[in-house]
């Protein structure tokens, strides 16, 4: 049953060429009484956003994988964006349904025809699966897949009348730009000593996913060079985490792809929170950064000293 002021999210992955068929499941999912999320990109429109979307997945109580009769457009993982969506869901322990359109042609022979024929294989001998071919077809299987959900799963989306007031400021009433005191030593330049990073990734193989961590031995000027500019500018930490992690890709990939036989890439590197809110903390009480609060934004940047 669901809890009185929730709501199930669904999260439905599809391709371009699908649009009626995802439009009958977010039809089925209102019906329902349940949300979606998800988003079909036009890969020639604007770049996809995987941190976007992951976060979607995330948020999502389940996955929906609407499969037709086409592959589709391959990441840089070497798989196609709805199957590393499908993916993330599985490592996140989602509830998961794929259907999967009949589209046996035993004389297609083309390099997407045998891509989808392997990931035919791979869907139904890892998730729970139906076939359709029509699209009355798929409605009937949405609406089982949406009622076994309803009776196993509560729901995470808390209604908006219950959700908690948000004190908005004017926007002509602007707030105080506050500097966080803490004593701190004077500026002092980033040096050649070592940080040992905890990091994680997702290492794909064969179409599958694996978390793996590992400790990187990293120089803290060689770590500075991406992040000064953004420094000078003012950014938060959420961002500059991204800049660190996005600049060790690289160096984790080669690493990984080395030590695990097969794998065929590396992606969504992380540094563990804590520690590098731990970094930041001691490089504010050397002097290199400071932290203040601006319009209700907390904000790293240079000390004045570093001009």
């Amino acid at each position: 049953m669901k809890k009185k002021d929730s709501h199930f999210l669904v999260y439905i992955a599809s391709s371009a060429s699908l649009a009626p068929e995802r439009f009958e499941c977010e039809r089925l999912c209102a019906a329902a009484g349940m949300l979606t999320n998800g988003m079909v990109w036009q890969h020639d429109i604007v770049e996809y956003d995987w941190a976007l979307v992951r976060r979607q997945i995330e948020m999502a109580d389940a996955f929906l994988f609407v499969l037709g009769s086409e592959y589709g457009q391959i990441s840089q993982t070497g798989i196609s964006y709805q199957h590393r969506e499908l993916v993330h869901a599985r490592s996140l322990q989602k509830p998961v349904v794929a259907l999967i359109k009949n589209t046996h042609d035993g004389s297609r022979q083309s390099e997407d025809a045998r891509r989808l024929a392997d990931f035919h294989a791979i869907l139904m001998k890892e998730v729970p699966f139906r076939v359709w071919h029509l699209r009355d077809e798929l409605s009937v299987h949405v609406n089982s897949t949406l009622q076994g959900w309803q009776r196993t799963n509560a729901g995470t989306w808390v209604r908006e009348d219950k959700a908690p007031e948000i004190s908005i400021p004017v926007a002509f009433k602007a707030a105080p730009k506050i500097t966080v005191s803490t004593p701190r030593k004077s500026f002092q330049s980033p040096g050649k000593e070592t940080i040992n990073l905890l990091l994680q990734a997702n290492v794909y193989r064969n179409g599958n996913l694996s978390l793996q961590r590992q400790t990187l031995e990293v120089r803290e000027d060689q770590l500075w060079q991406g992040i000064l500019p953004l420094l000078r500018l003012g950014i938060s930490e959420e961002r500059l985490r991204a800049q660190v992690e996005n600049s060790l890709t690289p160096k984790m990939s080669v690493l990984l792809l080395g030590q695990h036989e097969g794998a065929h890439a590396v992606d969504d590197v992380r540094v563990e929170r804590a520690q590098f809110n731990g970094i930041l903390t001691t490089w504010r009480e050397r002097g290199l950064v400071e932290c203040s609060a601006d319009n209700g934004r907390t904000l790293w940047t240079l000390p004045p000293s570093s001009d």
